[in-house]
């Protein structure tokens, strides 16, 4: 998250509202779906510069089945 999120999603004026600075606010839009699904779309990924690696995503998919462990 932090290479890859937190330059734009960090702090009070965090683009979107989104805040990712923290753990309740990764896992917020964690249990929402959408860290999964825009880090994983091509067409409008996230980061906007281009989809993260295959393995970064996968420890992303692996954290959320794991059940968001802090």
């Amino acid at each position: 998250m932090t290479n890859y999120c937190l330059t734009c999603h960090s702090g009070p004026a965090a683009s979107a509202g989104l805040n990712l600075d923290n753990y309740t606010g990764v896992r917020t839009i964690g249990e929402t779906g959408r860290l999964v699904s825009r880090t994983n779309d091509s067409q409008s990924p996230m980061p906007p510069s281009g989809l993260m690696s295959e393995e970064n995503r996968q420890k992303i998919q692996d954290w959320v089945n794991g059940g968001y462990q802090e």
